[in-house]
């Protein structure tokens, strides 16, 4: 019973960690410990999905869980993206997904519920953008991904190569952003007339 109880309240501790781990992966790549940075990032990211799973395979999902989740996810993201790589991705790109993801977020504050298909597709494409532009950032995966990609790349994207791409990458974030808030807005129409009027 007892290892049935802490397996419910891993998930709440492994999103914690989650959100906490940005503290450790923005010095170490301002350190240059790149790869450490990038392995750190790649194991936080991972950890989102299994949070999830062990919540739900054993009956662990709590308010505070739905609640901490999205926040961690923001607060691994938006550091990385904005201290780290704000010379590579264009500022209007950070600061509107920033103001989306808010709205996101307090509009699930309000009218509860979780993130749909295309909230959970937003994010996908954080993470892939992160991780091209982190292996952008480490020379032995850059020299390994330019080797074996290059050509597709620049058949597509030009001579900027891997930041083309996760800009790109975050272009449609943003559209899979409104897309979400339009169904969030459209579902709970009713909720939010009466709310305004």
């Amino acid at each position: 019973m007892s290892a049935l109880n802490d397996l419910k309240k891993a998930p709440n501790i492994i999103t914690i960690a989650r959100g906490v781990s940005v503290f450790v992966i923005v010095p170490l790549w301002i350190k240059d410990c790149r790869e450490m940075a990038f392995i750190i990032t790649t194991l936080a990211y991972l950890s989102d999905f299994f949070d999830g799973w062990i919540a739900r395979k054993f009956n662990g999902v709590t308010q505070i869980g739905k609640v901490i989740d999205p926040i961690a996810d923001k607060i691994l993201f938006y550091p990385i993206i904005f201290i780290l790589f704000s010379d590579e991705v264009s500022i209007w790109i950070i600061i509107t997904l920033f103001l989306l993801d808010m709205i996101s977020t307090a509009l699930r504050g309000f009218l509860g519920g979780g993130s749909n298909k295309f909230g959970q597709w937003k994010t996908g494409f954080h993470v892939i953008a992160l991780a091209l532009l982190g292996v952008n950032g480490i020379e032995l995966f850059k020299k390994f991904f330019n080797l074996y990609y290059v050509e597709l790349i620049d058949k597509y994207f030009g001579s900027c190569k891997l930041v083309c791409v996760a800009n790109f990458a975050l272009k449609i974030s943003i559209m899979m952003a409104l897309i979400s808030l339009s169904i969030r807005f459209y579902q709970n129409r009713d909720v939010l007339i009466d709310e305004i009027s």
